[in-house]
């Protein structure tokens, strides 16, 4: 959890500092050409599936190879990536 947060504040940091985040939306705005209301939702929803993709790996780690340790794992690599799709 510890070293989740960890690099989850690290890209946040270098996000806000490189102008990435102002970057990012202003490609967004040039490609989608729509109300700033929904090239907003565009801006959000690209920001969510990207944490969720950095994020991925630490839920593997997690539900793999912690739980599978300690035996707690009930769950197949199939239910996994269901759950992460309907997530």
């Amino acid at each position: 959890g510890t070293l989740q947060e960890s690099f989850s504040f690290l890209i946040t940091i270098i996000a806000l500092s490189t102008g990435l985040l102002g970057f990012w939306w202003q490609y967004i705005a040039s490609m989608v050409h729509l109300h700033i209301f929904w090239t907003s939702c565009v801006f959000i929803a690209t920001l969510v599936i990207i944490n969720d993709a950095l994020s991925t790996p630490f839920s593997w780690y997690h539900q793999f190879v912690i739980e599978e340790k300690f035996g707690f794992n009930k769950m197949t690599v199939a239910t996994f990536w269901v759950d992460k799709l309907k997530g």
